[in-house]
């Protein structure tokens, strides 16, 4: 049986994750060097050198603030589909973003890449069978589409970070206690700074003391750097002001697991059609999620039972967070997570390789 060997265009923990169940199957994840055009000359050199790359996956497509270095990604590509075309090599879209990338500072170069790629991919994966349909709206032909999927993550990183984290925790509990709410229920938002992540902005619009039980009330813990913006920064400001979010302005690891006895739900907003790997966070550890509704979270964790959705005409936000909470399962969780792991999503990408025909 011939070993595969597939490269992918960006390498993270979960390129990492799916190369770890790939090789159980004799497949091997080509490493991509750190030059613009290393890529380029990997998949010529292992033609040649007699190990031949069967597949190219392009993942994230976004581009930078300079037009010149945007320019010389899009030319990159270009040549990318030119000689995997000509020597053979399977074109995978790996589509993480389907309405457009999340950082896209030249949006008609951004659009024109995009399509390039989709013109040129064989197939064309979304992250999660849900979004097959969502694809089809915006246009994708339903022959090319399939769908992969990521898995739970262990975090096993424990530093000192986390410890003083949990601390910061339970000392922000006790002073809402404080406040007179003898029953606390907190969120936890981890998130990188983009402006398609509108939990920046309607994170104060979940919090505060309930009506119906005033025993109760629900808080925010908010860890990561605020995107830049005028927007962004007025709601930063509001955030900053009120005594139920604790906001913190670092970008470390956060061990959820650590922290978990400590958490009530997972707090999300996307405004774009893409999954958060916090879903996948949040049902590992038994907990729901809480999502505005926009984008295509709303979607995932309404059909997979995952959560609730927090309609943004709606009053009583608290309460309703509350009522939810007290009625959640953890085991609703898990045909979520049984239907989706890394060996699965692996087995996905291989199979549209190691696929003789094209679609």
């Amino acid at each position: 049986m011939r070993r595969t060997r597939i490269l992918f265009s960006i390498e993270d923990f979960k390129t990492q994750f799916w190369g770890r169940e790939l090789s159980k199957y004799n497949c091997e994840i080509v490493h991509n060097g750190k030059k613009i055009y290393s890529r380029i000359i990997i998949i010529i050199s292992g033609f040649f050198q007699g190990r031949r790359i069967h597949g190219f996956v392009f993942r994230y497509l976004n581009d930078n603030e300079s037009l010149y270095e945007s320019t010389l990604f899009f030319l990159r590509d270009f040549l990318t589909i030119f000689v995997c075309k000509i020597l053979g090599v399977k074109i995978i879209w790996l589509m993480h973003n389907i309405d457009q990338e999340t950082h896209h500072n030249h949006p008609i170069l951004s659009r024109i890449r995009r399509k390039m790629v989709g013109l040129a991919s064989n197939k064309i994966f979304v992250t999660d069978p849900n979004l097959i349909e969502v694809a089809e709206r915006y246009g994708i032909k339903k022959k090319k589409l399939d769908w992969t999927c990521f898995g739970e993550v262990k975090r096993g990183e424990l530093n000192q970070k986390n410890v003083e984290l949990k601390e910061k925790i339970v000392r922000f509990k006790e002073s809402l206690m404080r406040l007179g709410n003898s029953k606390v229920i907190v969120g936890l938002c981890v998130s990188e700074p983009a402006k398609k992540k509108n939990h920046y902005l309607r994170a104060d619009s979940i919090i505060g003391k309930c009506e119906e039980d005033d025993d109760y009330c629900v808080g925010l813990v908010m860890i990561g750097n605020y995107p830049e913006g005028r927007e962004f920064e007025s709601a930063k400001e509001r955030m900053t002001t009120t005594p139920y979010i604790l906001l913190i302005e670092e970008s470390f690891s956060v061990n959820e697991e650590f922290i978990s006895e400590q958490i009530d739900f997972f707090y999300r907003g996307l405004t774009d059609q893409s999954v958060a790997y916090t879903l996948y966070v949040a049902a590992g550890l038994g907990k729901p999620m809480i999502v505005q509704n926009t984008g295509a979270l709303p979607l995932i964790v309404d059909r997979e039972n995952l959560g609730y959705v927090i309609d943004d005409k709606e009053t009583g936000t608290p309460d309703k967070i509350v009522s939810y909470i007290q009625s959640w399962n953890p085991d609703y969780t898990q045909p979520f997570l049984k239907e989706r792991s890394w060996e699965i999503g692996a087995k996905k990408l291989l199979q549209a390789i190691q696929k003789n025909e094209d679609d």
